[in-house]
């Protein structure tokens, strides 16, 4: 007999996790976990930024044929996804959402769940732990708009980065939630289980009064090299080879006009006609068969999948380019999207 020792907690929730796994469609009540970050983008912009899964293989076997999912729990995060991501708790109204999305149980890496698998009690206790069960909201938009709507409370834990939010980040987070009740926590344990009975009163957390951050003239230069990067290694492939039957590009029209006003939104218009040149003629090469083909494709994988729940607007409509025109080459994915439009070669296994 396995016995968990000192973590009947543990016990108790992953047994759970594998009773629920086996009913369909979304659960009633839904964990999304993140962290603070996108948590302040959440309620800002009142949106779930989804993931592309453009970039991984897995997670589009894993999608229902949709190009952008959502990563949520059914329950709270002593194991599985809850466990790795982040340090806020979102919990959901699953039955609102399942009026909208689709959704169902998965288990990401599909490990055994026999005892007899495994070497000891411990071994097996620890796969347990980092099973990768969740519910997946499956779409085709990269954003699942009226976030609100679907909120029902907000759960934080300070403890672990004592400096990572501040007394003003606290008062604009409940400003920021209005009427959604939120729970700060100092213990991990506490957090974990959403134990409200021990959540600290937002005027008693033990936080600094103002942490000094990286100045937002850094952040928006950080913002401004991804962006510009992310168009590099992607916008070539939308454009390349979409002129060649009446001489006309609307791919091209399309990004230029994004480009032109993130340019001039993110303060680097002066770098646009540079950064168009060199996006063009890439595309150019991609549709003439210059270079290697493969290549190209693993880079703009890689990068996809780097910047896979990117909320940047920017970033967003040009994975929607990108999918609008796998559709117009009737391809669902990106290895066949390369293999179709630019005849990359993928060797017999």
């Amino acid at each position: 007999m396995l016995v968990f020792i000192n973590d009947m907690n543990i016990k108790r929730i992953i047994k759970e996790e594998f009773e629920n796994i086996l009913s369909e469609g979304l659960s009633k009540i839904l964990y999304h976990y993140t962290h603070i970050s996108n948590l302040f983008s959440i309620l800002k912009m009142n949106k779930f930024a989804t993931s592309s899964n453009l970039g991984s293989v897995a997670d589009a076997w894993k999608s229902g044929g949709k190009n952008f999912f959502f990563s949520t729990s059914r329950t709270k995060g002593k194991s599985g996804y809850g466990r790795n991501h982040g340090t806020v708790a979102i919990v959901l109204d699953g039955e609102k959402l399942n009026q909208r999305y689709k959704g169902f149980p998965t288990d990401y890496w599909n490990w055994s769940t026999k005892r007899s698998d495994y070497k000891s009690d411990n071994d097996y206790m620890d796969v347990l732990k980092s099973k990768e069960l969740e519910d997946r909201v499956v779409t085709d938009k990269p954003y699942i708009d009226n976030a609100k709507d679907y909120i029902l409370e907000i759960h934080i834990q300070t403890s672990s980065y004592r400096n990572f939010i501040d007394k003003g980040e606290v008062q604009e987070i409940l400003s920021l939630a209005g009427n959604i009740p939120v729970y700060f926590y100092d213990n991990e344990n506490d957090f974990r289980l959403q134990n409200k009975a021990k959540a600290i009163p937002p005027e008693n957390l033990n936080v600094l009064d103002k942490i000094e951050r990286r100045d937002e003239k850094d952040e928006l230069e950080r913002s401004i090299s991804d962006v510009k990067w992310f168009f590099k290694k992607v916008a070539p492939a939308i454009i390349g080879k979409n002129d060649m039957n009446d001489g006309f590009n609307d791919e091209r029209d399309a990004i230029e006009k994004i480009l032109k006003q993130c340019s001039e939104e993110y303060n680097f218009a002066h770098q646009y006609e540079d950064l168009m040149a060199e996006i063009n003629k890439k595309a150019e090469g991609l549709g003439r068969g210059w270079g290697y083909v493969d290549d190209e494709y693993y880079v703009m994988s890689a990068e996809i999948h780097n910047h896979r729940g990117n909320p940047d607007k920017y970033i967003r409509e040009l994975l929607k380019l990108l999918i609008n025109d796998m559709k117009k080459w009737r391809v669902k994915n990106l290895k066949d999207y390369f293999v179709k439009k630019f005849n990359m070669y993928v060797p017999a296994r």
